[in-house]
Protein backbone atom coordinates (compact mmCIF):
# COMPACT_ATOMS: atom_id res chain seq x y z
CA UNK A 1 0.00 0.00 0.00
CA UNK A 2 1.10 3.67 -0.16
CA UNK A 3 1.90 3.39 3.56
CA UNK A 4 4.62 0.78 3.00
CA UNK A 5 7.49 3.02 1.89
CA UNK A 6 6.59 6.44 3.26
CA UNK A 7 3.75 8.69 4.36
CA UNK A 8 1.46 10.25 1.72
CA UNK A 9 0.76 14.00 1.90
CA UNK A 10 -1.36 14.96 4.89
CA UNK A 11 -4.14 16.10 2.55
CA UNK A 12 -4.34 12.59 1.07
CA UNK A 13 -4.37 11.00 4.52
CA UNK A 14 -7.19 13.32 5.59
CA UNK A 15 -9.27 12.35 2.54
CA UNK A 16 -8.90 8.66 3.39
CA UNK A 17 -9.75 9.32 7.05
CA UNK A 18 -12.91 11.19 6.02
CA UNK A 19 -14.09 8.25 3.89
CA UNK A 20 -13.11 5.71 6.53
CA UNK A 21 -14.97 7.66 9.24
CA UNK A 22 -18.10 7.82 7.08
CA UNK A 23 -18.07 4.05 6.49
CA UNK A 24 -17.37 3.22 10.13
CA UNK A 25 -20.07 5.62 11.35
CA UNK A 26 -22.64 3.93 9.11
CA UNK A 27 -21.55 0.52 10.38
CA UNK A 28 -21.84 1.78 13.97
CA UNK A 29 -25.52 2.64 13.39
CA UNK A 30 -26.18 -1.11 13.61
CA UNK A 31 -24.04 -1.52 16.71
CA UNK A 32 -25.37 -2.23 20.18
CA UNK A 33 -24.85 0.26 22.97
CA UNK A 34 -22.95 -0.97 26.02
CA UNK A 35 -24.40 -0.79 29.50
CA UNK A 36 -23.66 2.75 30.62
CA UNK A 37 -20.79 3.00 33.06
CA UNK A 38 -19.49 6.22 34.55
CA UNK A 39 -20.42 9.73 33.55
CA UNK A 40 -22.05 10.05 30.11
CA UNK A 41 -22.29 13.06 27.82
CA UNK A 42 -24.10 13.67 24.54
CA UNK A 43 -22.55 15.56 21.64
CA UNK A 44 -24.65 16.35 18.55
CA UNK A 45 -26.93 13.48 19.53
CA UNK A 46 -24.13 10.94 20.08
CA UNK A 47 -23.35 9.56 23.55
CA UNK A 48 -20.00 8.66 25.10
CA UNK A 49 -19.63 7.27 28.61
CA UNK A 50 -17.06 6.56 31.31
CA UNK A 51 -13.43 6.27 30.28
CA UNK A 52 -14.12 7.11 26.64
CA UNK A 53 -15.94 10.31 27.50
CA UNK A 54 -13.18 11.28 29.93
CA UNK A 55 -10.46 10.71 27.31
CA UNK A 56 -12.44 12.65 24.73
CA UNK A 57 -12.57 15.61 27.10
CA UNK A 58 -8.82 15.32 27.76
CA UNK A 59 -8.25 15.59 24.00
CA UNK A 60 -10.23 18.82 23.82
CA UNK A 61 -13.74 17.52 23.09
CA UNK A 62 -15.48 18.78 19.95
CA UNK A 63 -12.75 21.37 19.35
CA UNK A 64 -9.90 18.95 19.98
CA UNK A 65 -7.85 16.31 18.22
CA UNK A 66 -10.74 14.07 17.17
CA UNK A 67 -13.34 16.68 16.26
CA UNK A 68 -17.05 15.93 16.66
CA UNK A 69 -18.41 12.41 17.26
CA UNK A 70 -19.99 10.66 14.28
CA UNK A 71 -21.36 7.68 16.20
CA UNK A 72 -22.42 6.56 19.64
CA UNK A 73 -20.02 4.49 21.70
CA UNK A 74 -20.92 0.94 20.61
CA UNK A 75 -19.76 -2.57 21.41
CA UNK A 76 -16.67 -3.74 19.52
CA UNK A 77 -16.71 -6.82 17.33
CA UNK A 78 -15.54 -9.03 20.21
CA UNK A 79 -18.19 -7.73 22.63
CA UNK A 80 -15.38 -7.13 25.13
CA UNK A 81 -14.75 -3.45 24.51
CA UNK A 82 -16.23 -0.41 22.80
CA UNK A 83 -15.43 1.94 19.94
CA UNK A 84 -16.62 5.30 18.65
CA UNK A 85 -16.09 7.19 15.40
CA UNK A 86 -15.11 10.86 15.16
CA UNK A 87 -14.44 13.33 12.38
CA UNK A 88 -10.67 12.85 12.57
CA UNK A 89 -10.20 9.42 14.07
CA UNK A 90 -11.60 6.66 16.24
CA UNK A 91 -11.39 5.70 19.89
CA UNK A 92 -11.24 2.19 21.33
CA UNK A 93 -11.82 1.04 24.91
CA UNK A 94 -11.49 -2.21 26.82
CA UNK A 95 -11.45 -2.80 30.60
CA UNK A 96 -7.81 -3.90 30.49
CA UNK A 97 -6.40 -1.27 28.12
CA UNK A 98 -8.46 1.85 28.85
CA UNK A 99 -9.62 4.32 26.20
CA UNK A 100 -7.21 5.49 23.51
CA UNK A 101 -7.52 7.29 20.20
CA UNK A 102 -6.06 6.20 16.85
CA UNK A 103 -5.73 8.87 14.15
CA UNK A 104 -4.12 9.73 10.82
CA UNK A 105 -1.98 7.22 8.97
CA UNK A 106 -1.99 4.94 12.02
CA UNK A 107 -5.76 4.60 11.78
CA UNK A 108 -5.53 3.66 8.10
CA UNK A 109 -2.97 0.96 8.90
CA UNK A 110 -5.01 -0.20 11.91
CA UNK A 111 -8.06 -0.56 9.67
CA UNK A 112 -6.08 -2.60 7.16
CA UNK A 113 -5.02 -4.87 10.04
CA UNK A 114 -8.71 -5.38 11.07
CA UNK A 115 -8.79 -2.90 13.95
CA UNK A 116 -9.04 -4.40 17.46
CA UNK A 117 -9.93 -7.79 15.98
CA UNK A 118 -6.57 -8.11 14.23
CA UNK A 119 -2.96 -8.77 15.14
CA UNK A 120 -2.61 -5.56 17.19
CA UNK A 121 -5.63 -5.87 19.46
CA UNK A 122 -6.67 -2.75 21.36
CA UNK A 123 -4.44 0.32 21.68
CA UNK A 124 -2.82 0.63 25.10
CA UNK A 125 -1.54 4.19 24.71
CA UNK A 126 -1.47 7.22 22.47
CA UNK A 127 0.82 7.95 19.54
CA UNK A 128 4.08 9.43 20.85
CA UNK A 129 6.72 11.30 18.89
CA UNK A 130 10.21 9.78 18.89
CA UNK A 131 12.98 11.30 16.80
CA UNK A 132 11.54 11.89 13.29
CA UNK A 133 8.48 9.66 13.62
CA UNK A 134 5.94 8.24 16.06
CA UNK A 135 5.31 5.02 17.99
CA UNK A 136 1.95 3.82 19.38
CA UNK A 137 1.60 0.78 21.67
CA UNK A 138 -1.04 -1.95 21.33
CA UNK A 139 -1.89 -5.19 23.11
CA UNK A 140 0.45 -8.16 23.02
CA UNK A 141 3.61 -6.03 23.09
CA UNK A 142 2.97 -4.80 19.54
CA UNK A 143 3.48 -1.31 18.17
CA UNK A 144 2.72 0.83 15.14
CA UNK A 145 5.67 2.90 13.96
CA UNK A 146 5.25 5.78 11.51
CA UNK A 147 7.86 7.87 9.73
CA UNK A 148 8.06 9.87 6.52
CA UNK A 149 10.71 7.56 5.03
CA UNK A 150 9.66 4.22 6.49
CA UNK A 151 5.88 4.45 6.27
CA UNK A 152 3.59 2.82 8.87
CA UNK A 153 4.41 -0.68 10.12
CA UNK A 154 3.74 -2.98 13.04
CA UNK A 155 6.59 -4.42 15.06
CA UNK A 156 6.80 -6.21 18.38
CA UNK A 157 8.29 -8.91 20.56
CA UNK A 158 12.00 -9.57 20.71
CA UNK A 159 12.68 -7.62 17.52
CA UNK A 160 11.12 -4.49 19.01
CA UNK A 161 13.05 -4.98 22.28
CA UNK A 162 16.35 -5.36 20.41
CA UNK A 163 15.62 -2.32 18.24
CA UNK A 164 14.82 -0.10 21.25
CA UNK A 165 17.75 -1.44 23.28
CA UNK A 166 20.09 -0.37 20.50
CA UNK A 167 18.69 3.12 20.13
CA UNK A 168 15.34 2.62 18.39
CA UNK A 169 14.56 5.30 15.79
CA UNK A 170 17.63 7.33 16.84
CA UNK A 171 19.97 4.45 16.02
CA UNK A 172 21.59 3.55 12.70
CA UNK A 173 18.51 1.42 11.96
CA UNK A 174 16.09 4.33 11.89
CA UNK A 175 12.40 3.46 11.63
CA UNK A 176 11.22 0.07 10.26
CA UNK A 177 10.49 -0.24 6.55
CA UNK A 178 8.41 -3.40 6.81
CA UNK A 179 5.96 -5.12 9.11
CA UNK A 180 7.10 -8.20 10.98
CA UNK A 181 7.55 -10.81 8.25
CA UNK A 182 6.94 -14.45 9.11
CA UNK A 183 8.94 -16.67 6.79
CA UNK A 184 7.98 -20.27 6.11
CA UNK A 185 11.51 -21.52 6.77
CA UNK A 186 14.31 -20.01 8.80
CA UNK A 187 16.01 -17.12 7.01
CA UNK A 188 19.48 -18.44 6.12
CA UNK A 189 19.20 -20.80 9.09
CA UNK A 190 19.05 -17.85 11.49
CA UNK A 191 15.40 -17.16 12.34
CA UNK A 192 11.80 -17.17 11.15
CA UNK A 193 10.71 -13.58 11.83
CA UNK A 194 12.33 -10.44 10.48
CA UNK A 195 11.93 -6.68 10.00
CA UNK A 196 13.61 -4.66 7.25
CA UNK A 197 15.09 -1.19 7.80
CA UNK A 198 15.96 1.60 5.31
CA UNK A 199 19.69 0.92 5.77
CA UNK A 200 19.25 -2.50 4.18
CA UNK A 201 19.72 -4.12 7.57
CA UNK A 202 17.40 -6.86 8.75
CA UNK A 203 16.74 -7.77 12.39
CA UNK A 204 16.03 -11.51 12.44
CA UNK A 205 14.45 -13.38 15.37
CA UNK A 206 14.19 -17.12 15.95
CA UNK A 207 11.02 -18.33 17.66
CA UNK A 208 12.82 -21.63 18.25
CA UNK A 209 15.92 -20.33 20.07
CA UNK A 210 15.03 -16.73 20.93
CA UNK A 211 18.23 -15.55 19.23
CA UNK A 212 18.41 -12.15 17.52
CA UNK A 213 20.77 -11.53 14.59
CA UNK A 214 21.33 -8.45 12.41
CA UNK A 215 22.03 -9.09 8.74
CA UNK A 216 22.93 -6.72 5.89
CA UNK A 217 21.03 -7.43 2.69
CA UNK A 218 22.88 -7.35 -0.63
CA UNK A 219 22.16 -4.10 -2.51
CA UNK A 220 19.91 -5.75 -5.09
CA UNK A 221 17.68 -7.20 -2.34
CA UNK A 222 17.14 -3.93 -0.49
CA UNK A 223 13.57 -3.46 -1.64
CA UNK A 224 10.37 -3.32 0.33
CA UNK A 225 8.86 -6.82 0.71
CA UNK A 226 5.52 -7.09 -1.07
CA UNK A 227 2.49 -7.73 1.09
CA UNK A 228 -1.07 -8.48 0.11
CA UNK A 229 -3.56 -6.15 1.76
CA UNK A 230 -7.13 -5.04 0.96
CA UNK A 231 -7.51 -2.01 -1.26
CA UNK A 232 -9.51 -0.17 1.39
CA UNK A 233 -10.39 -0.73 5.05
CA UNK A 234 -13.40 -2.94 5.49
CA UNK A 235 -16.34 -2.11 7.71
CA UNK A 236 -16.50 -4.25 10.85
CA UNK A 237 -18.89 -7.11 11.21
CA UNK A 238 -22.15 -6.23 12.86
CA UNK A 239 -21.58 -5.71 16.58
CA UNK A 240 -22.59 -8.47 18.97
CA UNK A 241 -25.57 -8.13 21.34
CA UNK A 242 -24.86 -6.74 24.77
CA UNK A 243 -24.33 -9.58 27.25
CA UNK A 244 -26.86 -9.82 30.05
CA UNK A 245 -25.43 -8.53 33.31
Amino acid sequence: TPLDQGLPPESDINKVITGLADRQAKAAEKGDRPTAGGKCATYDGFTLCGAMNKRYQELGGVDGVLGRPMSNEVLSQDGHGTRAVFQRGMMFYSPTTGAHEVTGANLIKYALLKFEGGVLGYPTGSEEKQDNGTIQPFEGHTYLTASSKGGVHYIGGRIYEYWQKHGGPSSEFGYPQSDIIDVSAEYQGIGDRLVLFPTGQVIVSSSRTGDIVVEQLPQQQQQQPQTVEPEQPEAPEEAQPVPNS
